[in-house]
């Protein structure tokens, strides 16, 4: 069973988008995920299942280590095979090919972790793309007025802030 190292108390996915946009930018985040790759299919690659040790000081993030989590969602591929048949992969990470259950291998990891990468060095905020999917599928503004009631007045979101310019 993988387990994580007491020092790494943070994944990817939990940091702020200014410290992601830093992180995500540095080499040793690219050679790691490289090394995994060479040797791993995760199948699922996303901010959460990226742990890094880090030290932070005013002026920059220092990296020690990254690693991927969530082991038990990779599998050993051996060279010129593939996984056919099979949408694997987070859906937000997946890579083209994991979508058409075409074959899935250590390219589809590279580009899942490019998607990965390439978001946070923007600092998109992740959660804020969720939502948006979710209201533009679900909702209208009378609805997005409701929902800011209904998560009151302590919610993230605040009911004074105008969600339908935040979410575009």
């Amino acid at each position: 069973m993988f387990s994580v190292p007491p020092s790494c108390k943070q994944t990817l996915g939990s940091l702020s988008t200014s410290i992601q946009h830093q992180i995500s930018t540095r080499p040793m985040l690219h050679s790691n995920y490289r090394a995994f790759l060479r040797r791993h299919n995760h199948t699922d690659i996303k901010p959460n299942n990226i742990i890094i040790d880090r030290e932070e000081d005013r002026k920059e993030v220092t990296i020690h280590r990254v690693q991927l989590a969530d082991i038990e969602d990779s599998i050993m591929v051996p060279l010129n095979r593939n996984i056919l048949g099979k949408a694997v992969g987070n859906r937000r990470w997946r890579s083209l090919r994991a979508h058409a259950e075409a074959r899935a291998n250590t390219p589809s990891d590279v580009f899942s972790s490019g998607i990965v990468t390439q978001g946070s060095s923007r600092g998109v905020d992740v959660q804020v793309i969720v939502l948006q999917h979710q209201l533009w599928y679900f909702g209208n503004n009378e609805y997005i007025t409701v929902f800011l009631k209904h998560m009151g007045d302590e919610n993230p979101w605040g009911t004074d802030v105008n969600i339908v310019e935040r979410l575009g």
